[in-house]
């Protein structure tokens, strides 16, 4: 939660392990103390989206962790992060954006020894927008309470035997050429994977099962997504590539599995939102060679009303369901789905088969 940089002050003597993000101004305030910290202004708050600089946005470890331990990793050292980890449990980790550290994480973090065994969760620590190429992102060693423009910082967790980790979401917010690759994701009320504004964002190669809303998002005012080689089982929507109308375009959905869309989403969010389509995209987008299955209300949905503008799904198009192609997509390949709504304008190379 949003708390004042006098009260976070306050509360680091206790001894409590703590994860921190706010400000540098605000971060350098803070006493040494069992914590460890990235820069960034923007936060969700009670009432949405907040930018401040005079508070800290605060998160304390479960009550069910044994142990932690914090660590500094250079590129050199970096790859050791899962093998310093405990054998069950979790590790936060903060990497400064545009770092040497980020790009070796992005790079080479699927190919890291027992990455796949120990779960690591974080975030990409940044700064105001207005700061972009003036300013570093900064992480923080609270023991010393050290800023480090260069190295990445760690929570090692421990949790009991009868505990386990579950990594539930990673959001990806107006941050460009950023790679989400490898995770596995379940049981999450909302989304597995949402890139938010993410230019040139790439979300491959990830497992995601049991989710309350659309399993994979790229929306808002973003230029460049691909998202590939994903497997979804459970989800209102499987993937959605949105908001041309806030000037999202540009993607490629390709050799994607998703199956066993809900119909309806959780009670609480807008009636209006759909739900069980597999995939939906709107604008300049490439749609290849993806397997639908059980998508109650479409398989893939070519555009959103008015927006819509050059789409294309190429290859094999297997749906339980149905498959709905708005003015001006088109389809190159065979279709099969018992029912299959196309509007005037749109164009299907190959054989239908309906029904």
């Amino acid at each position: 939660m949003l708390q004042s940089i006098s009260d976070v002050q306050a509360a680091i003597p206790s001894g409590r392990p703590l994860l921190l993000a706010g400000s540098e101004p605000a971060l350098r305030q803070l006493p040494r103390g069992n914590w460890i910290a990235g820069t960034i202004p923007y936060f969700m708050g009670a009432d949405g989206g907040v930018c401040t600089e005079t508070h800290v946005f605060v998160t304390e470890l479960p009550a069910d962790a044994t142990s932690h331990s914090i660590a500094v990793y250079s590129v050199d050292t970096l790859p050791q992060i899962c093998e310093d980890a405990p054998a069950n449990g979790f590790s936060v980790l903060i990497v400064p954006s545009g770092s040497a550290v980020h790009a070796a994480y992005a790079e080479n973090a699927p190919g890291y020894e027992n990455m796949y065994l120990r779960p690591v969760i974080g975030w990409v620590a940044g700064v105001h927008l207005s700061q972009i190429g003036a300013a570093h992102a900064t992480v923080f060693d609270g023991r010393s309470a050290s800023p480090l423009t260069d190295a990445a910082i760690v929570m090692h967790v421990a949790l009991p035997e009868n505990k386990l980790a579950d990594v539930s979401i990673i959001n990806v917010f107006r941050a460009g050429n950023v790679i989400v690759r490898g995770n596995r994701i379940a049981r999450a009320a909302f989304s597995a994977v949402r890139g938010n504004a993410a230019s040139n964002i790439q979300i491959v190669g990830n497992g995601c099962s049991a989710l309350g809303e659309v399993a994979i998002y790229s929306e808002f005012g973003f230029e460049g997504a691909v998202i590939a080689n994903n497997t979804i089982d459970g989800a209102a929507l499987g993937i959605s590539v949105t908001n041309f109308n806030e000037g999202g375009r540009l993607a490629v959905v390709q050799g994607n599995l998703v199956r066993n869309l809900k119909p309806k989403r959780p009670a609480g969010t807008d009636p209006n939102d759909g739900a069980g389509i597999g995939i939906s995209v709107e604008a300049d987008a490439s749609v290849t060679g993806n397997v639908v299955e059980h998508a109650p209300t479409a398989g893939i949905m070519v555009g959103w009303g008015q927006y819509m503008r050059d789409v294309s799904v190429t290859g094999n198009v297997v749906a339980l369901e149905r498959i709905d192609l708005h003015t001006s997509g088109s389809i190159e390949g065979d279709v099969s789905a018992p029912r299959f709504v196309m509007a005037e304008g749109a164009t299907v190379c190959g054989k239908v088969v309906a029904g």
